[in-house]
């Protein structure tokens, strides 16, 4: 099979050809356009010697373009490797040393990291779209290489991760059709970029495969701008992590977003009084999903009006889902332990890392670092993040449970909970983004904390700050906000810090 081939005749089949496949500010495309661009710059690539087996970097802002030069590499049989733009110098430097790329097609501010390779400009793309026919696939095995992506790096080195061509069939399968629903008549738009495995699978893999149209930004839209955009594009499915619908919603205009259907959130824990809060002033459900750059998109997920607190649903198509103690032991339903998953979208190794081998991919599961419980009828509740445990005078706690609490009030935007030491004790610390910075505020936070937590859950001191560092894709980076002189370098929008 070649991917490529296999999308171009579901688009004929389906009678796609002349339907809309991508939408932009910029233009419109219809999945004939779509496959026409990516015959084309196939042909230039093959003029640059690409071919199967071939590597090639992808660093560039999200576009029709993007996903016809994706197309035009799997044609000929070569890997893509999609790589955040954003990212700094020696991440660049490091995927030219270690995948060792034979093109870089890539923004022009990052060209220079990528000296010593052939390299093209997104100009070229342009230039090509005029080209002649290029007709042929090279055929592939569906567990051939198609892409790379790489993971966010919150944990430590951006590990490089394999996907196959028969991938996009299994996302397909287990997200677009099996939990969400996606029909031809749907638009959908995701503020995750393309070089995210979330992203990617929304705004690429949907489309190409159920024959329904994605919107893509080349910026990063504000919250004023998304909601033109839905409203101009009638966009039905919105895709974001919840610390972006959290800032979006105190913008939110109502009688714009009437075309949306469902909203799902991925990327970090979802705070069920964030969930209420959308479904009781969207009319909207939000839904969760759990998934990962090593498996490619989601395979855990909430479907339909089942979505209690703190629940990630239930395992998607496809995948085997195992919660398990420190020794790799199966636990029984109830228990608490890390979450391994098990599919054929999981590689059997990552390209760079090979001690993180043994210790996340063994015999075709991936330790997710996910802390969840499993309930009687087969869902799975979140706890927390392996790593993102507390300590607080000899007792581990899960932060995710304080910011649970402090984010029901309605003048907090975003809050990270960490701890520190002070006087060789230990004290936990709240840091909250709000347009509201008083003591008066600090005290309701505290207060809040302490009717619904227990004593040694309650933080000590509330410090306001402008934002919480967080990744390109949205994690929070825990490591940071643990760090002693994290306040200190922060753009604070406050002067006070308040010790209750």
């Amino acid at each position: 099979m070649n991917i490529a081939n296999e999308i171009e005749v579901l688009s004929k089949l389906n009678h796609w050809n002349e339907k809309l496949a991508f939408m932009s500010p910029y233009g419109n495309y219809t999945h004939a356009e779509l496959h026409r661009m990516a015959r084309c710059i196939a042909n230039l690539l093959s003029e640059h010697n690409i071919t199967n087996g071939c590597r090639v970097v992808i660093g560039l802002d999200d576009s029709v373009h993007y996903v016809a030069l994706f197309l035009a590499c799997a044609r000929l049989g070569a890997t893509a490797l999609l790589v955040n733009p954003y990212l700094p110098p020696k991440n660049h430097k490091d995927i030219v040393n270690e995948l060792k790329p034979n093109l870089a097609v890539v923004r022009e501010n990052i060209a220079n990291h990528y000296h010593g390779i052939m390299l093209l400009t997104e100009e070229s793309l342009l230039n090509a779209v005029n080209c002649g026919q290029q007709l042929f696939f090279f055929e592939q095995s569906p567990t051939a290489p198609l892409y790379v992506q790489f993971t966010s790096g919150t944990t430590g080195k951006q590990k490089a991760v394999p996907h196959q061509h028969q991938d996009f069939l299994i996302y397909r399968d287990a997200v677009a059709f099996s939990m969400l629903n996606i029909r031809e008549d749907d638009i959908l738009f995701s503020l995750s970029k393309l070089f995210f495995a979330y992203g990617f699978g929304n705004n690429l893999v949907f489309p190409l495969m159920t024959g329904c149209a994605a919107l893509l930004t080349q910026h990063r839209p504000n919250a004023y701008e998304i909601n033109d955009l839905i409203f101009q594009f009638g966009v039905t499915c919105m895709f974001w992590v919840p610390s972006g619908y959290a800032a979006w919603l105190k913008y939110r205009d109502n009688k714009h977003l009437n075309t949306l259907r469902c909203l799902i959130s991925a990327g970090e824990a979802l705070q069920p009084s964030l969930r209420d809060q959308i479904t009781q002033k969207l009319g909207v459900t939000l839904l969760n999903q759990l998934g990962s750059t090593e498996v490619g998109h989601a395979y855990c997920g909430t479907c339909g009006n089942y979505n209690p607190d703190n629940s990630l649903g239930y395992a998607l198509p496809n995948y085997e889902l195992s919660v398990r103690n420190f020794r790799g032991e199966e636990l029984l339903d109830g228990d608490e332990g890390e979450l391994w998953v098990k599919g054929p979208t999981i590689p059997q190794s990552y390209l760079n890392c090979e001690d993180e081998n043994l210790k996340d991919l063994q015999d075709g599961w991936f330790k997710s670092g996910d802390l969840v419980i499993r309930q009687n009828d087969g869902s799975f509740q979140y706890i927390g993040r392996v790593d993102d445990m507390e300590m607080v005078g000899g007792i581990k706690i899960p932060p995710l449970a304080i910011e649970n609490v402090l984010r029901q009030h309605k003048e907090v935007i975003d809050v990270g909970v960490t701890t520190s030491i002070i006087e060789n004790q230990s004290r936990l610390n709240a840091y909250v983004v709000s347009t509201m910075h008083t003591q008066a505020l600090a005290e309701e936070l505290r207060q809040l904390a302490s009717t619904q937590l227990a004593p040694y859950m309650v933080p000590k001191q509330i410090i306001f700050v402008g934002s919480l560092p967080r990744t390109t894709s949205g994690k929070l980076q825990r490591h940071i906000i643990r760090s002693a002189d994290w306040t200190e370098k922060m753009h604070s929008v406050s002067a006070f810090n308040f010790v209750i």
